[in-house]
């Protein structure tokens, strides 16, 4: 049985909290997952099943020690002006972002395509993805944006991967991507 704590000043939607801490087993998170506080998941699995968005100034999101996760929508890494958010993927730990590319919805008035995922999705925002060690993998059935509209890294060592249909390295004009 998963230990589940909600995050101050999360929402909470259907009995679940939106945002969470868990140190065993899985949870399933439901539609538009917004983290604000910097949380980390060991082992197990991570269900979100529309939007994962890591908001915040000086927030992140790890997974570690074989942790996977299968967001069916998008991820958004910097997801309004002013985020400096972050994303890791550690120890073996995998995400897969699925979808057919189809509209979901307008973030800080910007589209948002299922199984795309953003790094600095508007100006203004950033967003940073590292993936680190032998068996990390991020992957991604449709576009890797680093830096949308904003800035945007994505950091791959030590035997990490990323596997993407497209990837992009500042989308827009005034956007940066390294």
């Amino acid at each position: 049985m998963a230990l589940v704590r909600a995050m101050r000043g999360v929402r909470v939607r259907g009995g679940y909290a939106v945002a969470l801490m868990v140190f065993a087993s899985s949870a399933t998170v439901q539609a538009d997952t917004i983290i604000s506080s910097s949380s980390e998941y060991w082992g197990g699995e991570h269900v979100v099943s529309d939007v994962l968005g890591i908001t915040g100034e000086n927030t992140n999101l790890t997974f570690r020690y074989g942790r996977y996760a299968i967001w069916t929508g998008a991820g958004i890494i910097g997801m309004a002006p002013g985020d400096y958010a972050s994303f890791s993927l550690l120890d073996g730990s995998y995400v897969t972002t699925s979808g057919t590319g189809s509209l979901i919805g307008s973030y800080s008035d910007t589209n948002v395509y299922r199984g795309h995922s953003y790094l600095g999705l508007v100006g203004g925002s950033t967003g940073i993805v590292n993936v680190t060690g032998t068996g990390s993998t991020w992957t991604n059935q449709q576009n890797l944006n680093v830096g949308y509209y904003g800035a945007g890294a994505l950091n791959v060592s030590a035997g990490g991967s990323v596997i993407s249909a497209n990837g992009y390295l500042g989308n827009f004009s005034g956007a940066t991507g390294t």
